[in-house]
């Protein structure tokens, strides 16, 4: 008799259509509520337009509107007033007031329910200036909202925020400081950061020098209460876990512009970074027998880590418009030589081993050295056919090459042993060409194409053995896909979109995820790759809908993403204590869900904002129960499903220089494939600051965490006979205090602009 596990696909369609009708009925009553809200809102819209050009000429003043927004085949182009950027702290709040962009108080941006990719002028971020928050929002011209589906392919979710800066055109020196600190308890700085942008302009040329320095230090609490279940293995664990780390990273960018015309633009950057991090974690475990309460096994670890990074490199990009319409040429690359160096160690000291009451010390420490090189280029050109429809190629290329140098050395009891190392053959190459065709006809957009990618993996490992006998493992995987996608774009007005995208994707596995060496550093948790790990692929369906006024605006996104081979890192219980951690193409789900966001300006010193996240995620755990099945592990339920959320609001209040800002998010917990979830919680900020000396002089306190208290914090979870179920304190959930400043030296912006000549 076939089980309904046999049924998977048909459940799943049926699941998907049952979703979708639920899913169009709270689509019609959200847009209907939108417009509703729109037509309330309509007499905000009536009054005079605010967003002016003011250009004094001798006494005439003359005011010209910009337009609200202004459309593009793959992108919308918000102009910034000078009444906008007048209220504006940071380029933070002008990002918050664009449909669709959610910005939380960490200053982590979202935009179409993703990560969103910042650009500045068309270049990486980091590239050109340290922190988002230091662009200088004086300069600020326009800010483009730009649809990567619609560009290079892919899912639909998320999206590239570019920034676009007016031209320099007065020589001369410019700058901006800023630092902030935060504290716990007021007895030591618990965080601190320190940054510096320096810029220096002549003729056609623009010189720059970013700095940094952070300085982040955490600690973690937790206590946990296990349960096994395995091969007729039956106990009880309790552990106590204190963790103490602290991060230091380190970066300075150099770099030049040269820009002999609006049509063109060159880019060169050279960076050096540098990153150490230092954990020292202490845990106690207790195990006992459940029947006749007698201890089993009963130690104390004390476990140290110090992790140092070295990244060095040159960036190169070159940006030519080549005619009226919308063609234009953009190739950019970059060389890397990366350095990580690693030390870690463990002494374990036994009480208890299998019910034996014992004294001993067990020793290990490793001592990793992987120095890599990285290269990658990217080349786009877009050729505008008509006014209403346009071609474009792109072709990327993501390499990494590592030498004989990488070298990882394992000591048992201070008998050193070269555990494991790479030869020069190693590579991970990744290649994607992507070829798009689209128009525009009345109010539709269609656009449409495919990506081919292939990714390389090739590698030696050298392993050596306790015997002191060696063996070399090959890898040499090659993985390609064919991947179409769409993307239909409706314009219901001048104010509102509906736009559908449909796409296949595909992940494949890394290098060192391939090797089947089984790496027992760690004694009680071993680590190994597998072989035959397949590629992943995703189908998904993305429809948004947008709605744009001068005074509120809203965005509506639908998602739904099946896979049937992702892989999951299993921890396979071995013994009660020791876990085995592999990789498995195993997980098969379907995840649906809502993203939605709103805001409301009810003039230009207040707004609000409204955002959350609502998904399902549906597990068929066939495949587990046959990997469950074959391992003799307890088998898991047949089906699992997740109901999730969170919740986001935020409201900021200016008036002349005195402005503040509330946050407040609810997360609520979200299942695993394993089973595991943390539990619920909330987090909520608010921050007040004034301007001084002109503005040049921004001062603000802040206060996060102060309902961290309500939740209890931690996490479960129940995997193949294992139950654990842990309660966790941490700095991250305590009430922190924060100091920040920032000071603009001739404005901190490129054009100098106050500068005389």
């Amino acid at each position: 008799m076939s089980s309904k596990n046999d049924y998977f696909c048909p459940n799943l369609f049926r699941l998907f259509c049952g979703l979708m009708k639920k899913l169009i009925i709270i689509s019609l009553v959200f847009l209907t509520t939108f417009n509703l809200f729109a037509q309330t809102v309509e007499k905000l819209d009536s009054l005079p337009d605010d967003s002016t050009k003011i250009i004094d000429l001798q006494e005439v003043v003359i005011e010209k509107a910009l337009p609200q927004v202004i459309n593009k085949f793959d992108r919308r182009v918000f102009p910034v007033s000078d009444i906008k950027k007048s209220g504006a702290n940071t380029v933070l709040d002008l990002l918050r007031t664009l449909p669709g962009v959610v910005v939380d108080e960490d200053g982590n941006i979202r935009f179409k329910g993703a990560t969103a990719t910042v650009l500045v002028d068309e270049q990486p971020l980091d590239q050109v200036f340290g922190s988002v928050e230091v662009i200088p929002v004086e300069q600020i011209e326009k800010i483009e909202l730009i649809d990567p589906a619609m560009r290079s392919g892919g899912a639909g979710r998320g999206g590239i925020i570019n920034i676009v800066l007016k031209k320099a055109k007065i020589d001369g020196l410019s700058g901006l400081f800023s630092a902030n600190a935060s504290t716990l308890k007021f007895n030591k700085l618990d965080n601190y950061r320190a940054f510096a942008n320096l810029n220096y302009k002549v003729k056609d040329w623009l010189f720059f020098v970013n700095s940094g320095y952070e300085y982040l230090s955490m600690w973690q609490q937790e206590n946990s209460n296990i349960s096994v279940d395995i091969d007729d293995y039956k106990s009880y664990q309790t552990k106590f876990f204190d963790g103490r780390a602290n991060r230091r990273p380190i970066y300075n960018y150099l770099g030049a512009v040269y820009s002999p015309s609006e049509k063109t633009k060159f880019y060169i950057t050279g960076h050096y970074l540098r990153w150490i991090f230092q954990r020292n974690i202490t845990s106690n475990l207790s195990e006992t027998d459940p029947v006749n309460q007698s201890v089993i096994n009963k130690y104390l670890c004390t476990n140290s880590l110090s992790d140092k990074q070295i990244n060095a490199g040159l960036y190169i990009s070159y940006w030519h418009k080549i005619d009226t319409l919308d063609s234009y040429i953009s190739i950019e690359g970059g060389y890397g030589v990366h350095s990580f160096d690693d030390i870690s160690s463990n002494d374990y000291d036994f009480q208890y081993l299998n019910y034996q009451n014992i004294d001993s010390l067990y020793f290990n420490k490793s001592i990793s050295t992987l120095p890599y090189k990285n290269l990658y280029i990217d080349a786009f050109y877009n050729k505008s056919i008509s006014k209403t429809s346009r071609f474009n190629i792109s072709y990327n290329l993501d390499g990494s090459f590592y030498d004989s140098a990488s070298t990882r050395y394992f000591i048992f009891n201070n008998l050193s042993l070269p555990e494991s190392q790479l030869n020069k053959n190693v590579l991970a190459l990744h290649h994607t060409l992507s070829i798009r065709y689209g128009f525009e006809k009345g109010k539709w957009k269609i656009d449409a194409g495919v990506n081919f990618k292939l990714d390389q993996n090739r590698a030696d490992f050298v392993r050596y053995k306790q015997n002191s006998q060696d063996t070399t493992l090959h890898v040499c995987k090659n993985y390609f896909r064919l991947l179409p996608s769409a993307t239909i774009v409706f314009a219901l007005n001048s104010d509102s979109e509906i736009k559908l995208s449909l796409a296949q994707t595909s992940e494949s596995p890394y290098y060192s995820d391939l090797c089947d060496f089984v790496n027992k550093q760690n004694i009680y948790r071993w680590k190994t790759g597998n072989s035959a790990l397949k590629i992943v692929d995703f189908y998904s369906t993305y429809i948004g809908y947008l709605l744009e006024k001068e005074k509120f605006n809203a965005s509506f996104e639908y998602f739904f993403n099946f896979t049937n081979n992702e892989s999951e890192n299993l921890d396979i219980p071995v013994t009660s204590l020791i876990y085995l951690n592999r990789p498995e193409n195993i997980a098969t789900k379907a995840e649906t869900g809502i993203d939605l966001s709103f805001l409301l300006l009810p003039n230009n010193n207040l707004n609000f904002q409204l955002s959350s996240s609502i998904f399902h995620t549906y597990f068929d755990l066939k495949k587990l129960m046959q990997f469950a099945q074959g391992n003799d592990l307890q088998l898991p339920q047949s089906y699992k499903r997740d109901f999730g959320y969170y919740v986001k609001f935020s409201t900021e209040y200016k008036l002349k220089t005195f402005y503040s800002t509330f946050y407040t998010t609810y997360y609520a917990k979200e299942l695993t494939f394993e089973g595991c979830y943390n539990n619920a919680y909330l987090n909520s900020s608010l921050s007040i600051g004034n301007r001084f000396l002109n503005n040049r002089l921004a001062v603000s306190l802040g206060l996060r965490n102060f309902f961290a208290d309500l939740f209890k914090h931690g996490s479960y979870s129940n995997s193949l006979g294992i139950v654990n179920d842990t309660q966790a304190d941490g700095s991250n959930y305590k009430m922190l205090f924060n100091l920040s400043m920032q000071y603009k030296f001739n404005q901190g912006d490129r054009g100098t602009k106050d500068l005389q000549k």
